[in-house]
């Protein structure tokens, strides 16, 4: 179980005893409330949206160590929603700045696709398109 909270948070549990929950781990990084949460159909990642503006994506694969995957920025207000498409490769927001995004999953598709556009990757358009991910050029 994942939950959303106004402490800037987001929480996995173990609910094999639904009578007592047992907290996992805190995932941190938002800098306002988490207002929503959603794991990708496989369950190994999970979706943060924020009223910070963003979405996060987590590897909850080991509930014990999740890692952060990334950042998703382009909202201009709170993100209320977040939803994966039945297969996992795609990441819906909704936001209040009354707009939806669709984000696709897999970073390496992303850095493949942005790898046939051009030959290189500056710092400033990996940020761009890979927020919150460390630097690595990709593109031979």
């Amino acid at each position: 179980l994942a939950t959303a909270s106004a402490d800037q948070t987001a929480r996995l549990w173990d609910i094999r005893d639904p009578h007592h929950p047992t907290p996992l781990n805190t995932l941190t990084g938002h800098t306002s409330a988490v207002i929503s949460v959603a794991f990708s159909p496989d369950g190994r990642t999970l979706a943060t949206g924020s009223a910070d503006q963003t979405a996060r994506l987590w590897d909850v694969g080991d509930p014990y160590h999740p890692t952060p995957l990334g950042t998703l920025t382009g909202h201009t207000n709170d993100v209320y929603s977040v939803a994966f498409s039945p297969d996992g490769r795609t990441l819906a927001t909704g936001s209040a700045d009354d707009t939806a995004r669709l984000w696709e999953t897999n970073i390496g598709s992303v850095v493949a696709r942005i790898c046939s556009i051009t030959p290189a990757i500056t710092k400033s358009e990996w940020d761009h398109y890979l927020p919150g991910m460390a630097y690595r050029p990709p593109c031979p």
